[in-house]
C-alpha cells in the first residue's frame, strides 16, 4: 500500500503529475509536510515542483506544479490582462507571480478567483466566475464553466482518468517513483 503522502499526491495531483495540467492545489495535513517536502528532489527530476501558498493550524495549502506549462499558460494574453486587473507585475517572472498568489491567498478575505488561471481552467471560466460571482454557470464539475461545457467535460474526464490511473497503481503496489517515470516531461 502506497504511504499516505503518496496517495493524497495521486489523488489531489495526478493531472499535475502526469503533465496534462500544468497545477493542482494540494492540502497537506500540518503532520505530514516533511513527508511531503522529502520528495521534492524527487519531483524535481520531472520537472514538477512544490511550494506552500499558506498555512493554517491544522494544514499547508500547496500549489504542486509544472513550471514550463505554468509559465506558457501565465504568458497568454488573456492570462496576463486578467491578472493585471489583480495587481500582479507584468512581465514577471513565474515566481513573482507565485508570490504575489501566496499573498493574495493569505491576505484576502474571498479566496482569489484567478487562482484558477494558475490551475489551467480555460479563460471563460476563470473570467465567468469572477464576473458573476460564482452563479449563473452552464455547467459545474471540476470547476464552474461559463465558457464551453463539452470541453470542460472533455478535461473533467481526463483528469478523472488521470487521478484513477495514478490512484489505482500506487493501490496495486506500483512505485510512486515509477509512476512519475511514467509520466510525461513537461
Amino acid at each position: 500500500m502506497a504511504c499516505s503522502i503518496e496517495a493524497l499526491l495521486a489523488r489531489n495531483c495526478a493531472p499535475a503529475l502526469a503533465g496534462i495540467k500544468p497545477a493542482n492545489l494540494f492540502a497537506c495535513p500540518r503532520q505530514d509536510v516533511r513527508a511531503l517536502l522529502s520528495y521534492r528532489p524527487l519531483l524535481a527530476q520531472k520537472d514538477i515542483s512544490v511550494r506552500c501558498l499558506c498555512a493554517c493550524k491544522k494544514r499547508f495549502l500547496f500549489l504542486v506544479y509544472r513550471p514550463r506549462l505554468l509559465e506558457r499558460r501565465l504568458s497568454q494574453t488573456g492570462a496576463k490582462n486578467c491578472l493585471r486587473a489583480f495587481s500582479y507585475p507584468d512581465h514577471a517572472p513565474l515566481d513573482a507571480l507565485l508570490d504575489c498568489l501566496a499573498r493574495r491567498v493569505r491576505t484576502e478575505p474571498d479566496f482569489p478567483h484567478e487562482i484558477g488561471l494558475f490551475l489551467g481552467y480555460p479563460l471563460e471560466d476563470v473570467t465567468g466566475f469572477i464576473r458573476e460571482k460564482g452563479r449563473n454557470c452552464k455547467y459545474s464539475g471540476h470547476w464552474k464553466v461559463y465558457g464551453d461545457p463539452a470541453l470542460a467535460k472533455r478535461l473533467f474526464r481526463a483528469y478523472d482518468r488521470c487521478t484513477q490511473w495514478f490512484c489505482g497503481a500506487l493501490e496495486r503496489g506500483v512505485p510512486f517513483p515509477r509512476l512519475l517515470q511514467a509520466a510525461p516531461a513537461a
